[in-house]
């Protein structure tokens, strides 16, 4: 009932490199819960190139964790 799902994950891409694949969903960006798309991509221009985020997400009914290491704005 939450989240943003990814549709794609392009090769060599911030969330490849996190081990982010299409289909996963995210749930959380730095404990904070992410609602839908629009706000995981709210949730992304608050940072900077450079940074760091932990990333919760869903994959198959399991919850996991990463982090990301921001390389570019997003688009």
């Amino acid at each position: 009932t939450y989240g943003a799902v990814i549709v794609k994950v392009e090769n060599g891409s911030v969330a490849d490199k996190g081990g982010l694949k299409a289909g996963d969903v995210i749930l959380a960006v730095d404990g904070e819960k992410i609602e839908d798309t629009a706000h995981f991509r709210y949730n992304l221009y608050k940072h900077d190139i450079g940074d760091e985020i932990k990333v919760l997400y869903n994959r198959d009914g399991k919850e996991k964790e990463t982090t990301l290491k921001l390389t570019q704005k997003a688009e």
